[in-house]
């Protein structure tokens, strides 16, 4: 396993490595949240119509920051796609409101879009504008005092960078986004209880690849890259009982997959969950993905065997679980909730920090986007052959890097900002260390 890590800016870097030398890129981008016009939007998609792809908007998005003005350009992603291998994979993090610019700027550069994964969490802090409190204060309406809330210290959240500043000692005074003390009031105007935005709960990850050259197995056997881990990526240690339901390569000869599972020696596999593109990410607390989906749902157990209709295995199904299949056939057999169909991820604090030590002798990471290692791994493992190299070209405080160290996985990560890239090199050696 081998990991290199560059601090500097991704697009000149890209440009002095081989073509066709990475199997596969997972990383999270800048999402481009700063407010454009349309004339703006034009002005930017008539650039790129004219072949100007490095042309982006001088803005300032997420925190005030101008790196994250707009989404990386095609001109980045073209030289992603050079270096990535024939029929290889990327996943791309996108923001909610800006995935659509993501996409495209995909797209023009030559990715094919081939899904969009959802990685579902409840831990999203809402960023609405109070119009009702904004009509109060315009039309000098009283406001009633109804409670205090507590949302934690500013001086920690300054401290750790969370919050609304990357700046740990605060030099520029930028106001601490979601922490200290709350008044909270209420008024008596018809706003009252209106809003701008709703509590952020997915981010989308954008799969796509690069176009293969000739057939998938022709691909797949020159450049071994071109399809995804299946297999790999199941979700849940499920034991499926292939003994009694006939799902044989004889049975299943006119079924849309062809030979479906096919059992083993003893009649049994253990095979999980095809892996969707659907992420749950559970909490702690009242308002967890998880927790609320089951339930609505409620518990469940899949059938062990129903009665139906033997012609159902010429349906375009096979006569797989779901549809209707003959006396005797099992089902999975499992018990919970719908959150059992999809794989969930969980970040914990310990996960954000690293050996890198402040002022105040505390540890931590200034990042605002850690992603949790669990998705990363998931996700790495989804698109990457056994051997391959990962590169996240925009590396952040190193999750991606973390990640490929607990699949085995070559890394290559790069990294604009030199605070977060020395956080990244902090905890990818730490952890390759204790490998």
């Amino acid at each position: 396993m081998r990991i290199k890590l560059v601090n500097g800016n991704s697009l000149g870097y890209l440009k002095t490595l081989e073509d066709s030398s990475i199997e596969s890129v997972v990383c999270d981008p800048p999402y481009g949240l700063s407010q454009l016009k349309q004339k703006e939007y034009l002005k930017i998609m008539g650039e790129w119509a004219r072949g100007n792809f490095s042309y982006m908007p001088k803005k300032k998005g997420f925190m005030g920051q101008s790196w994250d003005g707009f989404v990386p350009p095609p001109s980045l992603w073209s030289e992603v796609l050079r270096i990535l291998k024939p029929g290889g994979h990327a996943l791309v993090f996108a923001g909610s409101r800006t995935q659509d610019l993501m996409g495209l700027s995909l797209r023009i550069a030559g990715f094919e879009i081939r899904d969009c994964i959802q990685w579902v969490y409840g831990s999203g802090f809402p960023k609405s504008y109070n119009i009702g409190k904004a009509v109060d204060k315009a039309l000098g309406n009283e406001r009633e005092v109804v409670g205090i809330k507590e949302r934690g210290s500013v001086e920690e959240a300054i401290k750790k960078g969370v919050g609304y500043t990357a700046d740990p000692a605060n030099q520029n005074n930028k106001k601490v986004f979601g922490y200290g003390t709350e008044t909270i009031t209420k008024g008596s105007s018809d706003w009252e209880g209106w809003g701008t935005a709703l509590k952020p709960a997915y981010e989308p990850i954008l799969l796509v690849r690069k176009p293969l050259e000739g057939t998938v197995v022709q691909n797949t056997l020159e450049y071994g890259v071109g399809g995804i881990n299946i297999d790999g990526c199941r979700v849940g240690d499920i034991v499926q009982d292939t003994s009694k339901n006939g799902r044989s390569s004889d049975v299943h000869k006119s079924s849309v997959y062809k030979s479906g599972l096919k059992d083993n020696v003893d009649g049994k596999i253990t095979v999980g969950r095809f892996p969707s593109n659907f992420i749950l990410s559970p909490r702690d607390g009242e308002d967890c993905p998880v927790d609320l989906l089951d339930k609505q749902s409620g518990i469940s157990k899949s059938t062990g065997g129903r009665i139906g209709n033997k012609d159902m295995a010429n349906f375009i199904y096979g006569g797989g679980k779901g549809n209707s299949y003959s006396k005797g056939e099992s089902g999975f057999g499992d018990v919970g909730g719908a959150s059992r169909f999809f794989y969930c991820a969980k970040a914990s604090k310990s996960e954000r920090e690293s050996n890198q030590v402040g002022k105040d002798g505390k540890r931590f990471n200034i990042h605002p986007t850690v992603k949790p290692i669990k998705l990363m791994s998931y996700l790495v493992r989804l698109i990457t052959p056994k051997g391959g190299k990962v590169l996240d070209p925009f590396m952040g405080s190193g999750t991606t890097g973390l990640a490929c160290i607990e699949e085995g996985f070559d890394f290559l990560g790069v990294e604009l900002n030199q605070d977060y890239f020395e956080i990244a090199k902090v905890r990818i050696n730490e952890k390759a260390s204790n490998r």
